[in-house]
């Protein structure tokens, strides 16, 4: 069963309001608007996953990989998943922790459930849009090495809404949408869950906060999962962070289709064509550097990070540091008024981290079997209230 005991995820998961993710599988999403055109069938992409098993004292490596086409036999080149699919699989990883569920057990569950828990309005267009996700993700064809583990899958085994049915790839299509929505991971998720490590916890609602832009929501996801406990996070380039995105490769191949048109009209030849091409692509890692910058900006207003702003410098560096996981518990239970007030007045927060690990320590000391907590604070209250260690209690 995967319960709290026999399953834990690498960071701390809090009973409410938090979300788990696959660290690889999050640089296989493509923070794009609309219509997914990431398509696989280029170079530029190679989604690829790796880790270690041991087995009666024995390692070897187990990778996995996106495949280039929706099935063996096909020639449709598949598309890489948007974030939003990212956060629908995150949901779904919820509500099997919840309930107990094994990872390949058959998931029954009623799709209002599923969109109430990623914060949209019961709607047509909300069923619709969870439905085609869903689709995706079960359409969503990966292998690995050695191939005899897992073969030909897909990250969903199947779906059936009533609308839709999708089996190992299937489709077939009803006119109906039944009552309870029922749904299986694929091999290669249940073999995922296995290993703790490979996942990352977030914040729901700081992911809810950073908007509709999906490069915010994806860079939201990403530095969630670097930095734990309030470690150091490495400085990445604007430019490093629009390849990670794969928001670069989307804009180059969409706009790679419009010069080849552009080239057949004017009647280009090849040193020509080479030429804009290179200018193309100065130009397009400009605008996904910018587009990343606008992204950042608008995670700097949320207050969950410590620090997180773009240097001046002129390969854009930036910069980012989170505080423990404790403290993220408590500001993403707060309203973003009230965050913003904790951690901008008298230096509240580093007061607060003293004092949680004062409590921690106090704790080890007492050899206490029970977890701490934070007692939610009232921040209508005056500074001096707010600072008393007794707002920080072992329960």
């Amino acid at each position: 069963m995967l319960n709290s005991k026999q399953y834990k995820i690498a960071r701390q998961l809090p009973p409410e309001g938090w979300r788990i993710i696959s660290r690889d599988l999050l640089l296989w999403a493509d923070p794009c608007w609309g219509e997914k055109k990431s398509s696989l069938d280029s170079q530029l992409f190679a989604p690829k996953g790796i880790f270690k098993e041991v087995e009666n004292k024995r390692s070897s490596e187990f990778s996995y990989f996106a495949a280039r086409t929706t099935l063996p036999d096909s020639d449709v080149a598949q598309k890489l998943f948007s974030v939003f699919d990212m956060r629908v699989l995150s949901e779904l990883f919820h509500l099997f922790l919840i309930r107990n569920k094994r990872s390949n057990d058959l998931l029954i569950v009623r799709p209002s459930e599923i969109i109430n828990g990623l914060g949209m309005a019961l709607s047509g267009s909300s069923y619709n849009k969870v439905e085609k996700s869903l689709a995706d993700l079960a359409s969503f064809r990966v292998e690995s090495k050695p191939s005899h583990i897992i073969g030909t899958d897909f990250l969903l085994s199947s779906i059936d809404t009533g609308c839709i049915a999708i089996d190992n790839g299937k489709v077939s299509k009803a006119s109906k949408r039944h009552e309870f929505w029922r749904i299986s991971l694929g091999k290669l998720l249940c073999k995922l869950l296995s290993n703790a490590s490979l996942f990352t916890s977030f914040s729901a609602t700081a992911y809810k906060e950073s908007g509709r832009s999906p490069v915010a929501q994806w860079l939201c996801m990403f530095f969630s999962s670097h930095g734990h406990n309030g470690s150091l996070i490495f400085d990445h380039k604007l430019t490093t962070l629009a390849e990670k995105s794969n928001l670069y490769q989307q804009q180059l191949l969409k706009h790679e289709q419009l010069l080849q048109k552009y080239a057949e009209k004017k009647g280009l030849d090849k040193y020509d064509v080479e030429g804009k091409r290179e200018e193309l692509q100065k130009s397009t890692l400009k605008t996904c550097s910018a587009r990343i910058s606008k992204g950042i900006k608008k995670l700097s207003v949320m207050g969950i990070f410590r620090e997180i702003f773009v240097s001046d410098a002129n390969d854009g560096q930036v910069h980012v540091t989170r505080y423990p996981t404790s403290i993220e518990i408590f500001l993403s239970r707060q309203k973003t008024a009230a965050r913003k007030t904790i951690t901008n007045t008298h230096n509240y927060l580093n007061k607060l981290v003293q004092y949680w690990n004062f409590a921690k320590g106090l704790q080890r000391q007492l050899k206490a079997k029970v977890p701490l907590k934070f007692v939610l604070v009232d921040t209508r209250t005056t500074i001096s209230n707010l600072l008393r260690p007794s707002e920080l209690n072992p329960v």
